[in-house]
C-alpha cells in the first residue's frame, strides 16, 4: 500500500517535470530569435536539447510507472531501465552549454559529438540489457563531468577577468552563475547518491526529483536574463600599435599626458554615466589601444571596471549626503542596478550607502 502511494507520487513528479521542461524549452526558443551572439544561440540549443532529453526520460518513466502498476514484471525488461542512460545523455549537452558560455572563443557544433558513445550505449542496452554497457556509460559521464568542472572553473575566472578589464558595468554580463549552476548540480547528484545508498527506492526518488529542478530553474532564468552584448571583449589591438611595445613605447601610457587624457574622458559625465561604456571606446577616444589603457588602470591599482566605479562613486557621494533617493543616485551615477551600486560602495567604503548617509547626516 505504502509503495503504491510512493509510486503514484513519483509518477506525479515525472509528469510535473515533463511539463516544466516543455514550458522552459518554449521560453528558450522564443528568446533564441532575439540573440545575435553565436555563443548565446549555441547555449540555448544545447540547453534545450538537454531539457528535451530529460522531458523524454521523465515521460518514459511516467509511462513505465503506470505500466508497472498493472504489469509488475515489466521491471525485468531492459527497456524499463533505459531512461537512466537518457538522463546521463543530458549531462554532456549541459556540459557543452556551460563550456560554451564560459569560453571567449566561438563554440563549435562538433562538440555535440560527445553524445555518440552514450547514444550507442542507449540503443545497445535497450536491446540487450547488458550491465557492462551501463557501467561504461557511468564511467564515461563521470570522466566527462570532471573535465567539464575543471575547464568551466578555469574559463569562468578568465572570462570574469577579461570582463572586468573591458566593461564598466559587468553585473548583467557576468557568468559566475554558470559556476553556481555547476556546483548546485554536482551537489544534488552527490545528495542523490547518498540517498540511494542510505534509503534506496521510491522514497529517495520522491524526495530527490523535486529538488533536481532547482538548478534548471536557476539556470534557465539566468540564461534568459544574460546580457550577451560583449563584442568589445573580442576586439583585438592593432598589431602596428603594439609593434613598438618597448621601453620607449611604454612611456606613452606611463607619462602624465596619457593619464590626463584617460581621466578627462572618463570623468566626463556623459561618458561615466554611459552604462555600456567599455575600454575600447576610451582607447579610441584618446588615440591609443585597449592594452595601454588597461595597463594604465593597473598602475592605479585596479581594473577598468573598478576605476570607472570609483569615478561614479565620487559623483554619487554628494548626492547621497544631499538626500537623493538611492534609486535616482544609481541612474545619475551610471550604475546599472542598485545591487551593483551597493556592491561597489561597500567594497570601497566598507559600509552600505544608507549607513554612510546616516553617519554623515548625524
Amino acid at each position: 500500500m505504502y509503495d503504491n502511494f510512493l509510486l503514484h507520487v513519483r509518477s506525479m513528479c515525472y509528469g510535473g517535470m515533463v511539463a516544466y521542461f516543455v514550458f522552459t524549452i518554449m521560453r528558450l526558443v522564443r528568446h533564441y530569435r532575439t540573440y545575435d551572439s553565436a555563443t548565446a544561440r549555441f547555449a540555448v540549443v544545447s540547453s534545450s536539447l538537454a531539457m528535451a532529453l530529460l522531458a523524454i526520460k521523465n515521460a518514459a518513466r511516467f509511462v513505465f510507472d503506470v505500466m508497472h502498476i498493472a504489469f509488475p514484471r515489466i521491471e525485468d525488461m531492459p527497456v524499463f531501465h533505459s531512461p537512466l542512460i537518457m538522463e546521463m545523455m543530458a549531462i554532456p549537452f549541459m556540459g557543452v552549454a556551460l563550456s560554451a558560455l564560459s569560453r571567449l572563443t566561438p563554440p563549435k557544433g562538433t562538440e555535440l559529438f560527445v553524445q555518440l558513445p552514450l547514444l550507442v550505449s542507449l540503443i545497445f542496452f535497450s536491446i540487450t540489457g547488458n550491465e557492462l554497457v551501463m557501467n561504461m556509460s557511468f564511467t564515461y559521464v563521470a570522466i566527462y563531468s570532471v573535465a567539464v568542472i575543471l575547464s568551466v572553473h578555469i574559463n569562468v575566472r578568465r572570462y570574469q577577468t577579461k570582463l572586468n578589464e573591458t566593461y564598466a558595468n559587468t553585473d548583467k554580463r557576468g557568468i559566475t552563475w554558470v559556476l553556481i549552476t555547476l556546483y548546485i548540480m554536482v551537489g544534488l547528484l552527490t545528495l542523490w547518491g547518498i540517498m540511494q545508498f542510505a534509503m534506496p527506492g521510491l522514497l529517495s526518488d520522491c524526495l530527490y526529483f523535486p529538488l533536481s529542478l532547482i538548478p534548471w530553474i536557476f539556470y534557465s532564468r539566468r540564461l534568459i536574463k544574460q546580457d550577451f552584448n560583449i563584442a568589445a571583449m573580442h576586439v583585438q589591438d592593432d598589431e602596428n600599435d603594439l609593434a613598438g611595445d618597448s621601453e620607449a613605447a611604454l612611456k606613452t601610457w606611463q607619462n602624465a599626458q596619457f593619464g590626463e587624457a584617460v581621466m578627462k574622458f572618463c570623468t566626463d559625465k556623459k561618458n561615466f554615466t554611459n552604462t555600456d561604456l567599455n575600454i575600447v571606446e576610451v582607447a579610441r577616444a584618446v588615440g591609443t589601444n585597449r592594452t595601454y589603457v588597461s595597463r594604465w588602470c593597473k598602475e592605479q591599482g585596479m581594473d577598468f571596471s573598478t576605476y570607472i566605479a570609483h569615478i561614479r562613486l565620487d559623483h554619487a557621494l554628494p548626492l547621497l549626503v544631499s538626500g537623493y533617493p538611492i534609486s535616482e543616485i544609481v541612474t545619475m551615477s551610471g550604475f546599472s542596478s542598485p545591487r551593483s551600486f551597493r556592491t561597489a560602495f561597500v567594497a570601497r567604503y566598507n559600509c552600505t550607502p544608507s549607513e554612510y548617509r546616516t553617519r554623515k547626516q548625524a
